[in-house]
């Protein structure tokens, strides 16, 4: 019917008003009523979408076109042990439904059951070899599955079949993203917004493109336009809340993560859980601690009811909670109101870093017969080794942009990164096993390119600096591949290197190993706020120490 034929074209408003004009005419007409379930999911009502298509099921229950319909609606609305029943009596009705087999593929990768969707989709691709969605989808699969390059070849050889397909050229960017080919991964996605300018997956996947290659501004500029194009699109507003933050523009990412945290409208998606915990952290940078208190009261209640549970990714889990501990930990021992300004601080010190600078908040040190007040720039992620490392990247230019915001109220600047190395499971030591190197040179190799690299960038400050080391480590390791003897080495060359640079260019150091570890080189946990932060009442033993 003429609805079909303007589905066919993408013409979805016109389509739906000649699909309800056949059921106006037949109510009962059931091919009618699947159609325009199918309109209704492509236009985002997902709801009316169900009830129109179990209609058709409720009039014509081995309608398998309907059935396979309903999968993918059931799919999209979360609900996936039933979109997956609902197909499987698709392909039951209909073993060579194609469709049915590619959408099952789909909906078993959501599930993470990713052998069980590449072998469905392996299917349809059988049943149909020219299927472009099949082998879209395979690519998506593969990727999940860490096999890059088969990705990449599923996915051009769909390109091939149909060249202006544009999921095909957003998915080869974002394979390409993760192969570390960015260049070629911006040119594909590209393509992809010159075939379908409105298309706002492809702005947030370049987005995101553009930040690892440390193209901050116009991958501000991509999101932006993302989140113009669909108001609602949660990805991009998280991700160009990260690139205000980076950009140092806190305010602004304060917003848009709060945005974020009521866009569905509850707490309990990991996705708000992880923008809740974002402005706790900017919240403390602003100073704003009643909030901080608050938010965090939020978070650890959703934390409790299994929030973080809906995060697919078990290291995201993994790292939100860790921070809502530290945020636990850290709050109640941040001095605020009148706690700080009977004391009369006579200046500034800005404390630039990963999230050891966060647990200095408000603390007020005595520099040079001077009371100062210590206040955290959060680098979120940021390790020495991505200072270190050739080319640009996001967190070099957020370092940047940090330095260049330094006013003169500033006399003093502490800078702290490359405390993840005292982890057994991350870092200077897991790199060098996984790619069969010495581990103390590859060590002394990342704090020298490091600390090249601070240099570099604060040659013109006026501002005094203080470059931090890194802590001693836990022995609490389990795995025993890991020789602790070689990580207390490493630390130590790490350490020993970054001091040496220090003193021979006149900068002072914050010898954090030497205050945290007993005669053996362990940590001897009087200084720690948990296993990784530093407790606030260190950095007054750490000045003195100098």
């Amino acid at each position: 019917n003429i609805g079909s034929i303007f589905l066919n074209q993408g013409e979805l408003k016109q389509a739906e008003k000649a699909t309800l004009k056949a059921i106006e005419l037949k109510p009962d007409h059931v091919d009618a009523l699947s159609n325009l379930g199918w309109i209704l999911k492509e236009q985002g009502n997902l709801e009316q979408a169900r009830e129109v298509t179990l209609k058709a099921i409720d009039l014509k229950p081995n309608h398998v076109d309907a059935l396979s319909n309903l999968g993918l609606i059931l799919k999209e609305q979360g609900l996936l042990e039933q979109a997956r029943e609902a197909t499987l009596k698709a392909i039951d009705l209909k073993p060579n439904h194609v469709y049915a087999h590619s959408n099952l593929g789909l909906i078993l990768k959501d599930q993470g059951l990713l052998d069980q969707a590449r072998e469905a989709t392996l299917k349809a691709i059988e049943l149909q070899p020219d299927h472009v969605d099949a082998h879209v989808n395979l690519g998506l699969i593969l990727k999940d599955q860490g096999l890059l390059d088969q990705a990449k070849e599923a996915t051009l050889k769909a390109i091939r079949h149909q060249p202006d397909y544009v999921d095909a050229h957003v998915n080869l960017g974002s394979i390409l993203k993760e192969q570390g080919l960015l260049e070629q991964a911006r040119e594909a996605t590209l393509k992809a917004i010159e075939l379908q300018p409105d298309y706002p997956d492809a702005h947030v996947n370049l987005g995101l493109i553009l930040k690892d290659q440390g193209l901050l501004d116009q991958a501000r500029e991509a999101l932006l336009e993302a989140i113009e194009l669909q108001p609602g699109n949660v990805i991009a507003h998280m991700n160009f809340a990260c690139i205000e933050e980076n950009l140092g523009n806190l305010e602004s990412a304060l917003r848009y993560y709060k945005t974020i945290f009521t866009m569905n409208g509850s707490a309990m998606e990991g996705v708000n859980t992880t923008s809740l915990i974002c402005s706790i952290l900017i919240l403390i940078q602003l100073d704003q601690l009643e909030e901080a208190r608050e938010s965090l009261k939020i978070a650890l209640e959703a934390l409790w009811e299994g929030s973080l549970k809906a995060a697919k990714d078990k290291n995201h889990q993994k790292h939100d909670a860790a921070y809502l501990a530290y945020m636990n930990d850290l709050i109640p021992l941040i001095p605020g109101g009148n706690e700080i300004n009977h004391v009369e601080p006579e200046g500034t010190v800005l404390h630039i870093g990963e999230s050891h600078c966060l647990s200095f908040t408000n603390q007020i040190i005595l520099i040079e017969g001077k009371r100062l007040t210590i206040k955290p720039r959060l680098i979120k992620g940021a390790k020495a080794w991505h200072f270190g490392c050739p080319g640009p990247n996001r967190f070099k230019q957020a370092f940047a942009r940090r330095i260049s915001q330094i006013d003169a109220n500033v006399s003093q600047l502490l800078i702290s990164f490359g405390e993840i190395d005292c982890r057994e499971d991350e870092g200077i030591i897991s790199h060098s096993l996984k790619n069969g190197k010495d581990a103390i040179e590859v060590s002394i190799a990342t704090a020298e390119s490091y600390i090249n690299y601070i240099f570099a960038e604060c040659c013109d400050l006026k501002t005094k600096i203080i470059i931090f080391g890194v802590p001693a480590p836990f022995s609490t390791t389990i795995d025993q591949s890991i020789e602790f003897s070689n990580r207390v080495a490493v630390i130590k060359s790490f350490n020993k290197l970054l001091y040496a640079k220090c003193i021979n260019a006149g900068i002072r150091f914050a010898d954090v190993y030497s205050l945290t570890k007993d005669e053996l080189g362990v940590n001897n946990k009087k200084w720690m706020l948990d296993n990784i932060h530093l407790h606030p009442s260190s950095i007054q033993m750490l000045l003195a120490n100098q």
